[in-house]
């Protein structure tokens, strides 16, 4: 009896080249996407690629008249913006990076929804993952870290 054994390919081959929003922008991976966000293989290449496009767009949209006022004052990119520098990368950069990814999150996990699992398969992924709004929270919670506005706490009492 032979043994056949099956090795995955990488996933940074698998899932393609980083996503660009232009030279201002830092690209994003589609593997660090994937590893980051706890995203499984079933989700396609092709899939995960069009959630971080409209991650970026999303981001883009929330970002775009920051964005006009900070090239207005001559800066040619997120990183030339001084931050504090966090395990040597700029805060600003790693909230670009934590924004376009929770975007592409909350629509990946909006899209899963809609798939159809046994029971015991929809309690697994219920457990692993983030709902929709918590996704949607870090994102914008990443916008106006990248912008240097404050976060606001309301609680009701």
């Amino acid at each position: 009896m032979a043994l056949v054994v099956s090795i995955p390919a990488a996933a940074s081959a698998a899932d393609g080249a980083p996503v660009s929003a232009g030279d201002w922008w830092p690209e994003i991976a589609p593997a660090d996407v994937r590893a980051l966000m706890k995203l499984p293989e079933t989700i396609p290449a092709a899939r995960l690629r069009v959630a971080i496009v409209n991650g970026m767009a999303s981001a883009l949209t929330d970002l775009a008249d920051w964005q006009a006022c900070q090239q207005a004052a001559g800066v040619a990119r997120l990183s030339d913006i001084a931050a504090p520098e966090i395990d040597g990368v700029s805060s600003r950069v790693q909230a670009w990076r934590r924004a376009v990814m929770s975007y592409a999150a909350a629509d990946l996990s909006e899209m899963s929804a809609e798939i159809s699992a046994t029971n015991e398969g929809l309690h697994r992924a219920a457990e692993n993952a983030l709902p929709v709004d918590a996704h949607l929270r870090n994102a914008l919670h990443a916008i106006r870290d990248i912008k240097g506005k404050r976060r606001s706490k309301v609680r009701v009492i």
